[in-house]
């Protein structure tokens, strides 16, 4: 039986090297995200109301649904949080 490994979980769901690395930074920034939130021990709607969006926009963040989030918007919560994200180098 043969045995297929990989880097990391993005490189196995997405042949498309762009999307892959789409993955990763949106992955890294929502990390990033939700530790801000649980160390500030914010409830979705509290979080939702100093981030200015919605409560649904916050939950999909913390149940880690990352298809419903694109960049931007994540870079927007970053900014609003104060946190700068980083950079995602491609291999």
């Amino acid at each position: 039986m043969e045995v297929n490994t990989t880097e990391n979980i993005w490189n196995a769901i997405e042949d498309d090297p762009e999307e892959q690395i789409d993955l990763k930074v949106r992955s890294a920034a929502m990390t990033a995200l939700k530790a801000v939130i649980h160390s500030q021990g914010w409830s979705n709607a509290y979080a939702a109301a100093e981030l200015g969006m919605e409560e649904h926009l916050v939950v999909f963040l913390m149940k880690g649904r990352i298809g419903q989030l694109d960049l931007a918007t994540l870079q927007d919560m970053a900014a609003r949080l104060g946190v700068m994200l980083s950079a995602v180098r491609a291999r």
